[in-house]
């Protein structure tokens, strides 16, 4: 039987209560499947607006990885108006050629990247990097002993960079200063 002689068919029949009640049923059960769903996706973490994030340096193996960009999709709700305003300021305010700040972004994430062709730039460290609306976060761990203001010069220098974040470990037992990625999520 094909799908409209079935559809024919039950069309001349009344349901009776009990087929309503296994329908409402199942209803209910797919209505909190879609609300438990939703809520476990709102815990989850992504890099919701694709902001650049990368590793530069590898040397350290028990160094926390940041947290960087990645948002609970809750968290990317409540920021999506902060970042709509936030990036268009910078236009307005004529700070920026191109209408919206973090489209410069892309661009300076390349330059950062060109920066650490360097090998002897913080070569004993484990660092990634961040770029957001101009800002350059440059999060991770180090050898105590190497410099960072070198690091910090060449990435103020680079075209349209804002401002440079450096928040790196030096003490293997201290805590980090940043938020970390949590461990189900790396």
């Amino acid at each position: 039987m094909d799908a409209k002689a079935a559809v024919a068919r039950m069309r001349g029949k009344r349901l009776g209560r009990h087929t309503l009640r296994l329908a409402l049923a199942a209803l209910l059960g797919v209505a909190a499947a879609g609300r438990a769903l939703a809520q476990e996706n709102a815990d989850q973490l992504g890099n919701w607006f694709n902001d650049p994030y990368f590793q530069v340096r590898h040397a350290l193996a028990d160094c926390p990885q940041p947290l960087g960009p990645y948002l609970t999709k809750k968290e990317a709700n409540a920021e999506g108006h902060y970042r709509v305003e936030r990036g268009t300021s910078c236009f307005l305010a004529g700070e920026c050629k191109k209408p919206n700040a973090y489209l410069y972004d892309a661009d300076i994430a390349d330059a950062v990247k060109k920066t650490f062709d360097d090998a002897a730039l913080i070569p004993n460290a484990t660092i990634w990097i961040t770029v957001k609306r101009r800002f350059v976060w440059v999060e991770g761990c180090r050898v105590a002993q190497e410099p960072l203001g070198e690091l910090e010069t060449r990435l103020r220098g680079l075209p349209d960079v804002q401002l440079v974040l450096i928040n790196i470990r030096s003490d293997p037992k201290a805590k980090p200063p940043y938020s970390v990625m949590p461990e189900r999520a790396q």
